[in-house]
């Protein structure tokens, strides 16, 4: 799946480290004497703004800052229903953060609550007339934070019917909505968080609390089919981890994960679960406590008395073991400004690490082809077998003339090597794809090389795409090329990827080197 082993690779990589030293002499700096051109591209170290990953803002400033990749807003049944089936989705966060995000081309994630501080009631008011019962935590566990906290009677029948009309309509409204990264799933427990420690009533014996979670998971699934859904992974009180609250059958069933508590409340359980769910499902992380306070040394681990601080380091290293793709920027803009002003260098390590980054180490093609016709090593006429064909399984290759009585030119392999040099892994299918391009920039012949899903590249692997050319005499002339690559969708003709070399252009094709046709 990953091309030539990398052993393999490594010994030839070092064969032609070898050639090119030795013939320094007699050969151009970037060509090696057995007629090659070997490149390998600068890499930046500047923010790259791609699908599937990013650095989150909570709240929406306006202007955002410039490495925030998301608007992440939270919507409350009980603002959004005022009178049963009358929804108002025109929330004033909600309209802040379309208006920005279209101005500033940022993406939006969404969670609606039904438990929420300092709502006295979270739910609509026709439920609690119809008798839907909201419960206060154990005093000793909220420690008198918020005047008003309270979660539904989630088993109640009333409850569940009108709730499930709710994300009917949340799903008509926003799925498939180009703005919206994201989806946070929120359908049981203390701020919908996934768990009820510190609940004053125990969840009813009657009534399945599996069944029920993956009720609520069906339910976003069958309204959400275009926008990704993520699950929260925190565990609960006295119920089976994490199995107990479906979060596996979630899982399974493609939500991405999410979890809140990184620093102080992640427990070990829940990083193998994360980790293990690396190559299915990708992560989206939140503090657990402000960035200010973690750089204060006020953070400790709760369930341990007398437990040492921990560092604001340590709480992003462990989103970065985990292997993220969304990591928070604080919580608002006051946690940000203090990481930009107390740690700059750590914000520079957030965008560098953080998700996918993908890079060229080294490419190589020959320096030049001849406009021959000749068949054998350097041309082939239509028909006849081709080893490079024969050799890559690739798709029907485009340059092939449909008459036949077109020559060939030429037929030649540009190689690439490839890394990931983030934590986390592109979430959607991708391929790598190699252009020639005419002195203005025109595209002359394109290869995808379909075979390599780059939704697979994870950090600490080296990955070898060759892309096998034909080209037919009359589609090139005698001049000089640009041999260019990309990350492409497998059904677009666009590349919509930004990787980490320089070289780059608007269209997100990357510049490697020159190919001489004479």
């Amino acid at each position: 799946m990953f091309g030539k082993p990398l052993y393999i690779r490594q010994v030839a990589a070092t064969l032609v480290f070898s050639l090119a030293i030795m013939s320094a002499t007699i050969c151009h700096a970037a060509e090696t004497c057995d007629g090659r051109i070997v490149v390998h591209p600068k890499t930046h170290s500047r923010h790259l703004r791609n699908p599937g990953m990013g650095l989150i803002m909570y709240g929406v400033p306006d202007p955002p800052p410039d490495v925030a990749d998301l608007f992440y807003i939270t919507l409350v049944w009980h603002d959004v229903e005022p009178e049963e089936g009358r929804y108002v989705w025109d929330q004033p966060i909600l309209k802040r953060a379309i208006a920005a995000a279209e101005k500033y081309d940022r993406k939006i994630a969404i969670r609606m609550v039904t438990s929420w501080q300092n709502y006295e009631r979270p739910i609509p008011d026709y439920l609690v007339d119809q008798g839907v019962r909201l419960f206060p935590p154990n005093p000793k566990w909220q420690e008198n934070k918020w005047e008003h906290f309270y979660e539904p009677e989630w088993w109640h029948p009333k409850y569940i019917e009108a709730y499930e009309r709710l994300i009917r309509a949340y799903g008509k409204r926003f799925d498939g909505d180009r703005r919206i990264a994201w989806i946070d799933m929120r359908y049981y427990g203390w701020w919908n968080e996934g768990h009820r420690h510190g609940a004053s009533v125990d969840w009813p014996e009657s009534v399945d609390l599996r069944k029920y979670n993956i009720r609520m998971i069906d339910l976003h699934r069958e309204a959400f089919k275009k926008t990704p859904l993520v699950i929260q992974t925190a565990t609960d009180r006295d119920v089976p981890y994490p199995e107990g609250t479906a979060i596996d059958y979630g899982i399974e069933k493609g939500a991405w994960m999410r979890r809140d508590g990184f620093g102080p409340f992640l427990n070990e359980e829940e990083k193998e679960l994360i980790r293990s769910h690396r190559m299915d499902s990708i992560l989206v992380a939140e503090n657990g406590g402000s960035l200010r306070d973690f750089m204060a040394g006020k953070i400790r681990k709760w369930w341990v008395k007398d437990s040492a601080p921990i560092t604001v380091d340590e709480m992003f290293g462990q989103m970065f073991d985990c292997h993220v793709n969304y990591l928070p920027l604080g919580w608002g803009w006051s946690d940000y400004m203090a990481l930009k002003e107390q740690r700059p260098d750590l914000v520079k390590k957030l965008t560098l690490r953080n998700g996918y980054r993908l890079i060229v180490t080294e490419a190589s093609w020959p320096a030049a082809i001849d406009t021959t016709g000749a068949t054998g090593k350097t041309g082939s006429k239509p028909g006849a077998s081709s080893n490079i064909e024969a050799a890559d399984s690739l798709e029907k290759l485009q340059d092939r003339p449909a008459g036949g009585n077109h020559l060939l030119i030429s037929d030649f392999t540009v190689s690439t090597v490839w890394k990931n040099r983030g934590v986390g892994r592109l979430p959607f299918t991708r391929n790598p794809i190699c252009f020639l391009l005419d002195e203005q920039g025109n595209e002359i012949a394109r290869r995808v090389a379909k075979k390599f899903n780059v939704s697979r590249w994870i950090e600490g692997i080296t990955y070898q795409v060759d892309f096998p050319f034909q080209l037919n005499e009359n589609k090139i002339k005698p001049g000089k090329y640009s041999v260019a690559v990309g990350i492409t969708a497998p059904e677009s003709e666009h590349p919509d990827i930004a990787i980490g070399i320089e070289g780059g252009d608007k269209r997100l094709i990357y510049t490697l080197g020159q190919l001489t046709v004479r």
